[in-house]
């Protein structure tokens, strides 16, 4: 029987957002120690650790709940917050903060969109900080917000997947009872070859054909708001972080305030882009395909040199050459060619040799487009090319590498929305994408 908590806890260290989230409240605090765990009435289970002080707990760890500060902000739904426990008014003769070695302590409930309590966001640390500032129990609670809502989102992806699994294996045994009907038909038949048997069995076929197509109708609207509901409950937790974060900018911040502020923003930035890229994988994998918007005579190439410039600017100490002299107009979707090079060239960048230029360079021959982007590198080996398109594959593994491995899935399929194709080759020189389609 598999345990609930340690599922959560392995869900909890999956999402791209913690690690994040848990350096800015050391940042913003001062404090050494930050954890996500999750609480229960009778049990205390941490989830991501960041330890600078070694207290020596690990992801998956328990503690006795009945030690731990968090039974009360479990039982209050609500923020402790504790700047010096020696001689704090409330917690000054507390037991836990002398077991643990604690003096200052700030913890924030996890609350989900249903209102289920989850578990606590918190911080820790043996001296004492000064956590009097409004602003830092806010940003906790922002980051609580922003947790609890991706714990959400991944459930109801979990049970979205579930859902169509269950669904296939219905369709299937569907299919395997018609086929079980027509060979009975064909026995009938055989010993019972009359008028009156054709015409029931054309009209059982008929009555089979008729559910058959209100299934698929039934199916093709659960994905229509399957994506509706993914976009829609990520999109607006991250809207009000966003928000918050612009009205904590209008106060009189320190400048650490502010730098943190700064950390924030990237963050709700990043996970705007992950929120497209699955956007677009839902569309790709249940949709029909990513959509496009085609205009006639689009001038191609101020637009992607655009997309490199922002690149550039966000990777100033790598060197991108480029080439679109001899590229005109076409007919295509600007802004989804546009992301098909920011994902090629982001790919490049990310996974090519730090000490040698990232070559992007474009041309039309004979009403055909062609763009490349290149890199040198370590080759990609040879077992990666086969699935090299395929969504969560990536070229290679990086401490570092962020996202979630759909860049180039998602440019491949703009590649086919646009009646075209995109290739890899990798050698020792040079790994080169390229991409051509109809001008």
């Amino acid at each position: 029987m598999t345990d609930v908590l340690t599922d959560d806890a392995v869900l909890v260290a999956g999402l791209e957002a913690v690690p994040g989230v848990l350096e800015v409240v050391r940042a913003a605090t001062g404090m050494r120690f930050a954890a996500v765990a999750r609480v229960t009435a009778d049990r205390w289970m941490a989830c991501a650790v960041q330890d600078g002080i070694g207290l020596g707990i690990q992801p998956g760890g328990e503690l006795p709940v009945e030690t731990t500060i968090c039974r009360e902000v479990r039982q209050a739904v609500g923020p402790v917050v504790i700047s010096d426990a020696q001689v704090d008014s409330v917690y000054f003769s507390h037991p836990t903060p002398s077991m643990y070695g604690f003096r200052s302590y700030v913890s924030t409930p996890i609350v989900l969109p249903d209102g289920t309590f989850f578990g606590v966001l918190c911080a820790l640390d043996p001296e004492p900080r000064d956590l009097s500032a409004p602003w830092l129990l806010r940003m906790f609670r922002l980051h609580a917000e922003l947790i609890a809502f991706q714990i959400d989102a991944h459930r109801r992806l979990a049970v979205g997947a579930s859902d169509l699994a269950e669904s296939r294996r219905d369709l299937a045994t569907s299919r395997a009872s018609h086929a079980s009907s027509q060979a009975d038909l064909a026995t009938s038949r055989a010993d019972f070859a009359t008028s009156q048997t054709d015409l029931a069995t054309a009209r059982t076929d008929l009555r089979t054909s008729t559910a058959s197509l209100a299934d698929e109708r039934e199916s093709s609207d659960l994905r229509e708001q399957f994506i509706a509901v993914l976009g829609h409950d990520l999109r607006n937790p991250l809207a009000s972080i966003d928000a918050g974060a612009k009205l904590l900018a209008k106060e009189n911040l320190s400048e650490r305030g502010r730098g943190i502020l700064d950390l924030v923003g990237k963050s709700v930035a990043r996970m705007a882009n992950l929120i497209d890229d699955v956007l677009d994988f839902a569309r790709g994998r249940l949709g029909g395909g990513i959509a496009v918007k085609k205009a006639d005579r689009v001038p191609l190439a101020p637009m992607l040199r655009q997309v490199v410039d922002e690149l550039a600017t966000g990777h100033a100490g790598r060197r991108i050459e480029v080439e679109f002299d001899g590229i005109g107009d076409c007919r295509c979707d600007p802004a989804r060619i546009g992301q098909l090079l920011s994902n090629l060239v982001a790919n490049a960048l990310t996974h090519g040799a730090s000490d040698a230029p990232v070559t992007v360079r474009g041309v039309m021959i004979d009403g055909i487009v062609e763009l490349s982007v290149s890199n040198a590198g370590r080759p990609i080996p040879p077992e990666a090319m086969a699935n090299l398109f395929q969504p969560f594959v990536r070229a290679s593994s990086r401490p570092s590498q962020q996202g979630l491995g759909l860049g180039l899935y998602i440019a491949s399929e703009i590649a086919r929305a646009h009646g075209g194709t995109l290739t890899a080759t990798s050698g020792p020189e040079a790994t080169t994408f390229a991409f051509v389609m109809p001008a």
